[in-house]
């Protein structure tokens, strides 16, 4: 069956994908609201619509700056772009409105800063890590920080109660709404960067193959031992449980909360080392499997310790 127009185009926008940004951006959006700020349904839904916007046109420049190697590449040889049915040039200009619809409604239904977030978020995706990945395995780690953006950017939409001002008394310069981030919103910034590394290594050993003949220079292409690649697991998986447990040393979380990351994380941390031990597809399978249980039970069970504290 040939793709239609539309889905060519949906399927630019990487939807599953789009999903998880969305409902990371509510998490992190409700646990503002949990904190205390006031919101609206319209400032919710737009706001996320936003951050949708956003993600989508990052995915779709992406794509378009990748249409060669993808075309060399078995799984991504089919994507849109890269298999000649949607043009570069309509690409771009596709990207480009949701880029404009996605700051719009971020800044008319959240705030400014979240929406400056979302900017620096396309810029460092398409321009620092797209064409990084070509040139060196450290892209991932630069990959990463755009990934663990979104609670950011939904913490910081919900923030309308904060202004920035400029100078004092009657020659300031106030911008309304401007919104700000808090250390809990950085707690989830910190655990969605740590938790990509093993999540998209082990993966990428999986299609190291693919990785290759595109010429990307993933840690899988560049030691095809293994050993690097599954080392460079342990060590996210590592710093993701520090990340994890750190609310409680914070301040920001009790002792309930700390138990379930403890036990995730570890979860997550012996399932590295056993890839590290025995270097095959499917200990990385079972590693990546794992991961997708652990994002969303640390970042629900944070939510719901900072509703709780809100509560009692």
């Amino acid at each position: 069956m040939v793709p239609s127009v539309w889905s060519d185009y949906w399927a630019l926008t990487k939807p599953r994908i789009t999903r998880m940004v969305v409902i990371t951006a509510g998490l992190g959006f409700a646990v503002a609201v949990a904190a205390g700020e006031s919101w609206t349904w319209l400032g919710l839904f737009g706001s996320l619509a936003g951050t949708a916007a956003s993600c989508m046109a990052a995915a779709v420049f992406n794509q378009v700056w990748e249409r060669e190697p993808d075309a060399k590449m078995p799984r991504t040889m089919n994507r849109p772009v890269a298999a000649g049915r949607v043009a570069p040039g309509q690409a771009v200009w596709f990207g480009v409105a949701l880029a404009l619809l996605g700051q719009g409604l971020l800044c008319a239904c959240g705030t400014p800063l979240a929406s400056a977030i979302a900017g620096l978020t396309i810029l460092s995706y398409v321009f620092l890590y797209t064409p990084m990945k070509r040139r060196s395995p450290w892209a991932l780690w630069v990959g990463a920080v755009p990934g663990a953006l979104p609670p950011v950017i939904g913490y910081a939409a919900a923030t309308r109660s904060t202004d920035l001002v400029w100078g004092a008394g009657e020659s300031a310069w106030v911008i309304e709404h401007f919104g700000r981030v808090d250390a809990l919103a950085w707690v989830m910034f910190a655990v969605m960067f740590f938790w990509q590394v093993p999540h998209f290594l082990a993966i990428a050993w999986k299609y190291r193959a693919d990785y290759a003949a595109g010429g990307h220079a993933m840690r899988p292409v560049l030691d095809p031992t293994g050993h690097s690649t599954a080392w460079e697991c342990v060590a996210g998986a590592a710093l993701l449980l520090i990340a994890a447990v750190s609310p409680v040393v914070l301040g920001l979380a009790g002792w309930g909360y700390t138990a379930v990351a403890a036990a995730v994380c570890a979860a997550f941390l012996w399932g590295a080392v056993r890839f590290a031990r025995k270097l095959d597809e499917r200990s990385a399978m079972r590693l990546f499997f794992v991961s997708l249980v652990v994002l969303p039970v640390l970042l629900g069970a944070l939510t719901a310790s900072a509703w709780w504290a809100a509560w009692s």
